[in-house]
């Protein structure tokens, strides 16, 4: 079924638009000399700036359509008997509940233009993550089945856009069939008609040249928007929604995450999730504190070596044995909770009730006179395993 867009007649292009020209040129001209209370928004009809919508709106109005802003929240069924086209710069910042009523709109027999595509009605776009249409490329209407756009002219694209998504029965300009950059569907007695980008109807895409700049070629932008917003030139009433969405005016600009795929943002999300988990792993402290006992000495070879120096510097074995068991006494008191006064005999016996030792035997290890050599480091070896019996270590 081939969707109708406007009431003028496609004529060729000296017949169908030529006579546009003239009042594009006045209105181009109109947007660079006049000056105005510009506040410099992004579709704004009273902005002269690049991404402003002044040159729209006087083109509009110079070709007989009563241009006027409204809400978003006014756009319902019974506008349509109040104005013939509904024009919203970016639909996609709606919510479903809002979507639907002004699909209402179009089923009660008006036509509504989405300078985006909505998320929840009428045409769909293929998304960011794939553009289908690169910024600077002029698009001819070469495939074309919407009456009134045919002999429109070239237009330009400002900036990357994707596409929007051409469905069974609808109509299609400036794409392949599939993918183009305005979409009209029918939708009860009325249509909605998406477009790929809002910047279609710029004062920089209308053809509005900087203010040191002479004005050049005009494209088909002006065209394609006198034909779906204004009526083909025959007039009518357009309302153009200006408040009432999130994101409906905007900086004009986007960010980089605008145009990463789902797949990238969710890969980013996953590092950032992986790194905090192992920030708070590696920081993560498994109770208190505790002080770590320092490792216990063990007397061995380093305890003869030690004796048997000692016995070379003092030449004297008994001399060397009393300071060997005197260490070892006092040693052994301060571990039993004895006075280090305690008598030797007295020590032994001690040792003797907490230990399977015999009190005799302890006692001469602690009192035997030593004479020799060997009785010397013989004493060092017993008093060793003494003390670790005694001591437990």
């Amino acid at each position: 079924m081939t969707a109708t867009a406007g009431t003028a007649p496609s004529t060729g292009r000296s017949g169908g638009w030529g006579w546009l020209v003239l009042v594009i040129a006045a209105v181009i001209l109109t947007v660079v000399v006049t000056p105005s209370g510009d506040n410099g928004k992004p579709y704004d009809l009273d902005s002269a700036q690049a991404g402003g919508y002044r040159g729209l709106r006087l083109l509009l109005q110079a070709t007989g359509t009563d241009v006027e802003s409204i809400d978003a929240d006014e756009v319902s069924p019974s506008a349509a008997g109040q104005f013939d086209t509904i024009f919203i710069p970016e639909a996609a910042g709606a919510s479903e509940a809002m979507a639907r009523r002004w699909a209402g709109y179009a089923r009660s027999g008006g036509r509504l233009v989405f300078g985006s595509p909505s998320d929840h009605v009428g045409p769909e776009s293929t998304g960011l993550d794939t553009p289908y249409f690169a910024s600077g490329v002029a698009l001819r209407p070469t495939t074309c089945t919407m009456d009134g756009l045919g002999d429109a002219g070239t237009i330009d694209l400002p900036l990357i856009a994707a596409g929007v998504v051409v469905g069974r029965g609808d109509g299609s300009c400036y794409g392949d069939g599939n993918v183009a950059v305005v979409v009209d569907q029918a939708v009860g007695d009325g249509r909605i008609v998406a477009l790929a980008t809002p910047d279609l109807f710029t004062n920089e895409t209308m053809g509005a040249p900087a203010p040191s700049e002479k004005v050049g070629e005009i494209p088909g932008n002006a065209v394609v928007a006198q034909r779906l917003l204004g009526g083909g030139g025959v007039g009518g009433r357009l309302a153009v929604v200006t408040s009432g969405i999130d994101g409906t005016v905007s900086d004009g600009t986007k960010t980089l995450t605008d145009f990463m795929s789902a797949g990238v943002k969710l890969g980013l999300l996953e590092l950032g999730v992986a790194f905090l988990f192992y920030a708070v792993h590696r920081g993560r402290r498994n109770g208190r504190v505790v002080a770590e006992a320092l490792p216990v000495r063990i007397a061995g070879s380093a305890f003869v070596e030690a004796v048997g120096s000692l016995l070379e510097r003092q030449g004297d074995h008994a001399r060397a044995a009393e300071v060997l068991r005197d260490g070892q006494c006092r040693e052994l008191a301060r571990r039993y909770g004895v006075p280090r006064s305690t008598s030797r005999r007295d020590l032994a016996l001690v040792i003797a009730a907490r230990t399977d030792l015999d009190a005799a035997h302890v006692e001469r290890l602690l009192t035997a006179p030593i004479s020799t050599e060997s009785d010397l480091v013989s004493l060092a070896h017993d008093l060793d395993s003494l003390r670790q019996e005694a001591l437990h270590v």
